[in-house]
């Protein structure tokens, strides 16, 4: 009990921790009519902030403001988001309106938004804005269409035939692509009017709940974990690290014959554990696939239950009952895969070896977003 209630506990400050990182920070907007007010905006996924902010004024009086009301907004030290309009080559050629954080000023204006979990770049010379977007590919990672931007660099560049010629080695990144940029600056001799707006991308913060089992022949796995997850999108958007709370539940049975008597072992191993993890998502599209790896703290408690029945009276003759329990440190390694049902709700099956070799778990997850300027 005192075991549970220390990890409940933990869980608790975690959550807090990380719900306490969506908070308002400092910042500023700009009015349609040109007017700058300051006051608080309320961070979040920068999904969400490509149409609307929660904002309070300096008096605290708060107000969700969208694309009709403002045309900037930014956060102190922070990130800096504009109104841009383009027409989409991806839907329809259409023209689309929304907010974008701004990277770069020069010659180029240079963008960056996030849309259904994928990275785009918006491109500005004068009054043309080109749309900038990577290899399409389907929920299993084959590629349908291939990504404009590194033909696109390439025609931006035309007059740099050396830098033109890297255009294919840069990565979709933000710092990869703002690097470019600045490079470009740099050849045509446009140095002293270029500003960098870019600041480092914090890291994304969610938490992940999910909850799952599988029973096979006189086996059966249960898994509840609730884990923050961190991502560090300066680095990959694929790789993140994990921790909090993981509660697993095995059992199985086997049974013995004898002449006169049937002997049933029941075994059951309750894992109460603490990991740090290292997951790398192969995919981030309908389909998700990972791996994983780490270590954790854990306090394991096993059962065995001996029954002994004799086959002339089919009555229990004695039973013996034996626990014990340990604090163990655990190596972690595991592999899986999401299927998402709607946005943040996936089907889930995962396998795991800690302590024990267990069976894949077949359950659901769900995935709450928290702060940081990553979608």
């Amino acid at each position: 009990m005192l075991m549970r209630t220390i990890l409940l506990s933990y869980l608790l400050f975690t959550s807090c921790f990380l719900f306490g990182q969506q908070s308002f920070k400092k910042g500023y907007l700009i009015k349609n009519n040109g007017d700058t007010i300051r006051g608080t905006i309320q961070e979040n996924v920068e999904e969400k902030l490509t149409q609307s902010i929660n904002f309070k004024d300096e008096m605290g009086v708060a107000k969700t403001l969208s694309i009709g009301d403002i045309k900037e907004f930014g956060f102190d030290g922070g990130d800096d988001f504009r109104l841009v309009n383009y027409v989409d080559p991806l839907d329809s050629l259409k023209s689309k309106t929304h907010f974008a954080k701004f990277l770069f000023e020069g010659t180029y204006q240079l963008f960056s938004f996030q849309r259904k979990d994928n990275l785009y770049f918006l491109v500005v010379n004068k009054d043309t804005s080109y749309l900038l977007y990577d290899d399409i590919k389907t929920p299993l990672g084959a590629v349908i269409d291939r990504g404009n931007y590194q033909s696109l660099l390439s025609f931006f560049s035309r007059t740099c035939p050396k830098l033109s010629a890297t255009a294919e080695n840069v990565n979709f990144l933000e710092e990869s692509l703002l690097s470019f940029f600045v490079s470009l600056e740099k050849c045509n001799g446009n140095t002293s009017n270029a500003i960098v707006h870019y600041t480092k991308s914090k890291a994304q913060k969610n938490i992940i709940l999910s909850v799952g089992g599988l029973k096979w022949d006189t086996r059966s796995d249960i898994s509840i974990q609730a884990l923050g997850q961190f991502v560090f999108p300066s680095v990959t958007m694929k790789a993140s690290l994990l921790t909090g709370l993981v509660y697993l539940n095995s059992s199985h049975e086997s049974t013995r014959s004898y002449t006169l008597a049937d002997v049933k072992d029941k075994y059951n191993t309750q894992i109460f554990e603490i990991p740090v993890l290292f997951r790398y998502d192969f995919l981030q599209k309908v389909i998700q696939p990972y791996i994983y790896g780490g270590a954790g703290i854990a306090y394991k408690k096993e059962k065995q239950t001996t029954t002994q029945t004799s086959l002339i009276t089919s009555s229990p003759e004695y039973s013996n009952t034996q626990e014990k329990s340990s604090f163990e440190v655990t190596v972690i390694v595991g592999a899986g895969v999401y299927v998402r049902i709607v946005k943040d709700l996936f089907f889930n099956v995962d396998w795991r070896y800690d302590l024990d070799t267990h069976l894949p778990i077949a359950g659901l997850a769900y995935k709450i977003r928290l702060g940081g300027h990553r979608q």
